[in-house]
Order: structure tokens, then C-alpha cells, then sequence
């Protein structure tokens, strides 16, 4: 079981019925370093066309216990803290909850993901949507540094996989038909919406977030974004001793 399914597997399923889907990542950092994470999904009910009045939720369309996957591993430097499933707004949310010794180390969390997805015996290869997930969060590193005036510089870069857009040849399907499944798989990507949540431990100087409510900053983007583009998060926060000794 991959907890990736979690993300896509389902979606797609959603995406024909219209639905848009929310992945939110809340990272807590503290003084010393280490951080909480929260990875979390939001998804509407599955509305049964034969049958109006029978909603299947999002278990239902995913395998079971997905989420508990990763803490079935070891991941270094990594506690997994459990998992929950509930109804926020009417919507089905999935989330999973890590501690991380350092907060530069997110990105083995995805890693991990990613090593599950390739270990499946499924195949995948024209599945542009998980990869790219894959691809780019594995390799989204935060960075921590002293800037000249002894603040903490703290940077998250996200890199495109502009491989991944080029177009393959139109095949037809076994019934002779125009396979669009790489059209649709086009606008799927830009209907996953992620949102990026940071809270700081110290006061923050500066940053390039779309939103701040004091030490909460807050960064909104897509899948398909994030396969044409680069982003880089940027934090400038202020220094105190425990942070001096991480840095060191």
C-alpha cells in the first residue's frame, strides 16, 4: 500500500465528476529546530449516479489504512504520530501527522513516498500526475543560513518537471477511439490545489508569502503549477540561541 494512492489514485475518479482536491502541508518549526507536520487532504463525497441517495465517501475509493503505510517504516529522523479520518464542511479530510527531528529534514518523508510507489508491482508509467508529485516534493529541500545582519535565512525550493510535459503520441484506443487520457490528465493536474503552511518559532522579519498573520505564513499553488514552474519559499526570521546552534 502507497500512501501516494491516497492522493491520486481516487482523485481521478473525482476529477470526471468535477471535484477539485486540496492537499494542505502545516509545518510547525520550534526553537531547536525540529518541527510537526501536518499532511492533509480534502475531498468532496463520491455522489452515486445509480443511486442519489448513497454517498461513498474517500475510503471507500482508496485502499485501506494508506495513511498508517508510512508508519510501518522506519524513516530517519522521522515519527509518524498517527493518522485521522473526519468530515470538516461536509468535505472528507485524510491526514497524517510526523515529527521531524530537523525541519531540513521534510523532504525524506517524500522520499519514502516515492520509494513505495516504486516498489509497486503496479504499472504507472504514463501516470505523469504521481510522478511529478513524486519528483518534486522528494526534491524540495529547506535550506537554513545567517544572513549579515544574524537573522535566519530559511528557503524551500520546489523544481518543474518540464520532461513531463511533453505531449506523447496520440494513441487510439482498443476500441478505435482518440485516447484523451493525457488531455484530461493536463486539467487534473491544475485542479490540485496545495497549500503551504508555516508557522515560525521566532519573529519573522520578512518573507514572500501570499498571506501573514504574524508567525503564520501561508503559500497557495497547484500541481500544475508547480510542473511548469519554480518555486522558491523564502523566510527571514529572527535569531535566538537555539537556532544559533542548529546553524553551527
Amino acid at each position: 500500500m502507497k500512501i501516494t494512492k491516497l492522493f491520486f489514485v481516487s482523485f481521478l475518479l473525482l476529477f470526471i465528476q468535477g471535484a477539485c482536491i486540496e492537499i494542505n502541508e502545516v509545518i510547525q518549526m520550534k526553537d531547536n529546530g525540529s518541527a510537526l507536520l501536518n499532511l492533509s487532504i480534502f475531498v468532496p463525497d463520491i455522489e452515486d449516479k445509480k443511486n442519489p441517495n448513497n454517498k461513498t465517501e474517500v475510503k471507500g475509493k482508496k485502499p485501506e489504512d494508506i495513511a498508517k503505510s508510512l508508519g510501518q517504516g522506519d524513516i530517519e529522523n522521522i515519527k509518524f504520530l498517527g493518522e485521522q479520518e473526519k468530515k470538516v464542511n461536509g468535505l472528507n479530510q485524510v491526514s497524517v501527522n510526523f515529527e521531524l527531528t530537523s525541519i531540513k529534514d521534510n523532504f525524506k518523508l517524500y522520499q519514502k513516498l516515492d520509494a513505495l510507489d516504486k516498489g509497486s508491482s503496479e504499472k504507472k508509467e504514463d501516470d505523469k500526475t504521481q510522478i511529478a508529485f513524486n519528483k518534486i516534493f522528494a526534491d524540495s529541500h529547506y535550506t537554513l543560513k545567517k544572513d549579515g545582519a544574524g537573522n535566519v535565512l530559511i528557503t524551500r525550493e520546489f523544481k518543474p518537471t518540464p520532461e513531463l510535459l511533453k505531449k506523447p503520441v496520440k494513441k487510439a484506443s482498443k476500441d478505435g477511439q482518440p485516447d484523451f487520457s493525457n488531455e484530461m490528465g493536463d486539467i487534473f493536474v491544475n485542479m490540485i490545489y496545495i497549500n503551504f503552511e508555516f508557522f515560525s518559532p521566532t519573529e519573522v522579519i520578512s518573507s514572500n508569502a501570499q498571506e501573514q498573520f504574524g508567525r503564520n505564513l501561508r503559500w497557495k499553488t497547484s500541481l500544475g503549477y508547480l510542473m511548469k514552474n519554480k518555486l522558491v519559499m523564502e523566510i527571514k526570521i529572527k535569531s535566538s540561541p537555539e537556532l544559533e546552534k542548529l546553524l553551527k
